[in-house]
C-alpha cells in the first residue's frame, strides 16, 4: 500500500515537468487595431497588389515581365517587394504573438528602436526599387519600345 501513494507522486512530478517543456503561442489581434498595426496590414496588402502590377505587365497575352527591354528594373524591384513583404510578414507574426513580443521586448526596446529601423529600410527599399521602374516606363516612353500600354500603365500602378 504504501507504494502505491510514492507512485502517484511520482507520475504527478513527470506530469508537471511534461507540462513545463509545453510551450504554447496564442494570437491577439491587438496589434492590428492600433496605428502601427493598420499601416502595416496596409503595407502587405499594398505589397501584393504591387506584385501583381508588376508580374502581369510584359508583352503579348501571355507575356512575362522578364521579356520587357530594362527587364532587370523589373526583377529588382520584384526582388525588393517580395524580400520586403517577407520581413513585413514576419514582423506582424511578431507582434501577433505575444509570447514572442514579450520575450523580445526585454532583449531589444521592440516597438520603437528596433520597427524604426526596421521601417526605415524598408522605406529605403520601396523607392528604390520604384525608381528603377518609373526610370524604366520613362524610357518606354520616350524611345518609344515596344511595350503595350497596358503594361505601361501596369508599371506606372505598381510605382
Amino acid at each position: 500500500m504504501a507504494e502505491a501513494p510514492s507512485r502517484r507522486l511520482q507520475d504527478d512530478d513527470s506530469r508537471c515537468e511534461a507540462q513545463k517543456e509545453l510551450v504554447i503561442f496564442s494570437i491577439s489581434d491587438r496589434y492590428l487595431k492600433t496605428l502601427p498595426g493598420a499601416i502595416k496590414f496596409l503595407q502587405i496588402v499594398m505589397s501584393i497588389i504591387v506584385l501583381v502590377c508588376v508580374t502581369s505587365a510584359g508583352p503579348g497575352e501571355a507575356g512575362s515581365y522578364l521579356y520587357l527591354p530594362l527587364s532587370w528594373h523589373l526583377r529588382v524591384y520584384v526582388f525588393i517587394n517580395v524580400f520586403c513583404l517577407f520581413i513585413s510578414l514576419l514582423s506582424v507574426l511578431l507582434h501577433l504573438t505575444p509570447e514572442i513580443a514579450r520575450a523580445l521586448d526585454g532583449a531589444v526596446n521592440w516597438s520603437s528602436s528596433f520597427e524604426l529601423c526596421l521601417s526605415s529600410v524598408l522605406a529605403f527599399g520601396y523607392l528604390f526599387g520604384a525608381s528603377l521602374v518609373a526610370s524604366a516606363v520613362d524610357i518606354y516612353c520616350k524611345f518609344e519600345e515596344d511595350v503595350s500600354s497596358w503594361s505601361k500603365q501596369q508599371l506606372i500602378i505598381s510605382v
